[in-house]
């Protein structure tokens, strides 16, 4: 059944609640993370924050915070957890397109963020909304070099960059949005978006890149053909030698 990447999400994200509990325990950002932590500035707006355990490390380095994602699993858990460590940090459960609460100083988002939008000039411009004059979006993102090795391994190719990905959820889960009593698969569509076409939308949009790096690794070990290249370098063994694993980028109004 192919379901809407919110209602995907959705039952996601529960699933991923129910199997672990310990996210709060987990480690949240990772070192081509903190590289570009030192530009977040003023209060910041962290995107597709899902349960917030990356939300709780930017907060250090924000006057204030919000996380935003539009799942309703992902949002409680997180305001629960905020008053365990005494967090400051609000979070919102809304779809970004439709979100329009002031504006920040930075947006920040990271790793498998634009393979769910299918418009990279109207989510720029949604950015460009939501940012303070001035104001930084920074991204980490995966490569589409690697992305579609991966997608390729785990999904269901349906054009040249598009594919169907799923995932198992239980329907008789309590705040499953399926119902019933039996698991069932649901996909939903994964866009693999050119590395130029994400930055040609990006300077139409207004934005100046201020820094741009590539990496050939990221800090996680993500698939079972991952080669562990340093105590937290990874990198998929299936890549040509010159290509990269993701990216990361700062990009100011």
């Amino acid at each position: 059944m192919e379901v809407s990447t919110q209602r995907f999400w959705e039952n996601f994200s529960f699933e991923l609640l129910e199997q672990y509990k310990y996210l709060q325990v987990a480690p949240s950002l990772t070192g081509i993370e903190r590289n570009y932590c030192k530009h977040i500035t003023g209060n910041t707006l962290h995107i597709f924050c899902n349960f917030g355990v990356n939300t709780f490390e930017l907060e250090k380095f924000s006057d204030t915070i919000v996380g935003l994602d539009f799942s309703e699993s992902a949002i409680n858990y997180a305001k629960e957890y905020k008053k365990v460590i005494n967090s400051k940090a609000e979070f919102v459960c809304k779809d970004f397109f439709d979100f329009n609460e002031g504006t920040f100083d930075t947006i920040y988002a990271s790793y498998g963020i634009l393979d769910w939008v299918s418009d990279l000039d109207l989510f720029f411009k949604q950015v460009k909304t939501n940012l303070s004059d001035n104001g930084k979006f920074i991204l980490v993102e995966f490569d589409e070099s690697f992305f579609n090795v991966y997608l390729n391994d785990i999904g269901e190719k349906i054009s040249n960059n598009t594919f169907l990905v799923s995932t198992k959820v239980s329907k008789d889960a309590p705040k499953s949005l399926l119902g019933g009593t039996k698991r069932t698969t649901i996909k939903s569509k994964v866009i693999v978006h050119e590395l130029n076409s994400i930055l040609n939308s990006l300077n139409s949009s207004g934005f100046t890149i201020d820094r741009f790096d590539e990496y050939d690794y990221i800090n996680f070990r993500m698939t079972d053909y991952d080669i562990q290249l340093g105590s937290k370098a990874f990198r998929h063994s299936k890549l040509p030698i010159d290509a990269n694993m993701c990216y990361g980028l700062v990009a100011s109004l």
